[in-house]
């Protein structure tokens, strides 16, 4: 069983790409987000990982994630394509 972490949204990106999205919606709703002064899209939850086989004690052993929202992850992927 693969565990995954959500991001502040709570939508996984199985979810995402099985439901029916209009792009032109779902890109208006992005740009309103980030005009909103308090762009609830650029939010993210960041998690400390320990590194393999390193020391708990020292900061060097330990790694940041930053678990972006999934729309922000379909959007970037768009914008590429």
């Amino acid at each position: 069983m693969v565990l995954k972490t959500l991001g502040t949204d709570g939508i996984t990106v199985d979810l995402f790409w099985n439901i029916d999205i209009n792009i032109d919606k779902l890109t208006a709703l992005v740009n309103q987000d980030l005009d909103n002064r308090v762009a609830t899209i650029k939010e993210a939850k960041v998690l400390f990982i320990l590194k393999y086989s390193r020391d708990l004690s020292i900061v060097k052993g330990w790694r940041l994630i930053s678990l972006l929202l999934v729309v922000v992850k379909g959007v970037e992927r768009a914008i590429v394509e």
